[in-house]
């Protein structure tokens, strides 16, 4: 068994499978998501589209991945903090960007020309439920990621030779 302190580097070739699971992963669980929601609430509609759902949402979470998701990678690693933990928040954290930078602007918007009343406007509200569903696939493809990645590699039989 490796020891804590020791350094400790995933086998490449998983890493690699690793970045291209988790965005189909992530985007599967957002467009589950909404299907389950649109059935729930009646909406078949909703329900009927999650197939388009899921190929917008593969677009973006393959573009978080990418842009956002190996320098992080590379960055927790580096520390070596391939935690069960950290893998999830970070993983959350970059489904959730891209969504806060398309929608933001419009919530922000909203909350300032907006009269609160006593109640919150729907749109605002939408856009805070699909933050969270952004936050959770991506959370959904980082625990793909590790569970492929650092979770099957168990033995740990590839440490970084000091």
């Amino acid at each position: 068994m490796l020891a804590l302190n020791t350094p400790y580097r995933p086998n490449p070739d998983r890493v690699f499978f690793g970045f291209l699971l988790a965005p189909v992963a992530g985007a599967f669980a957002y467009a589950s998501a909404i299907a389950i929601i649109g059935i729930i609430m009646g909406a078949r509609e909703v329900a009927e589209g999650a197939a388009s759902m899921f190929v917008f949402a593969l677009i973006f979470a393959v573009g978080s991945t990418v842009i956002l998701g190996v320098p992080a990678y590379l960055a927790i690693r580096r520390r070596d903090r391939l935690t069960l933990l950290n893998v999830a928040l970070a993983s959350g954290i970059l489904g959730w960007a891209p969504s806060l930078l398309f929608t933001g602007s419009e919530l922000w918007y909203l909350a300032t020309m907006h009269r609160w009343d006593r109640s919150l406007p729907s749109f605002p509200v939408a856009m805070i439920q699909h933050w969270g569903l952004s936050f959770g696939s991506g959370v959904a493809g980082g625990l793909i990621f590790w569970a492929y990645v650092i979770r099957r590699d168990a033995d740990r039989n590839n440490p970084v030779s000091s």
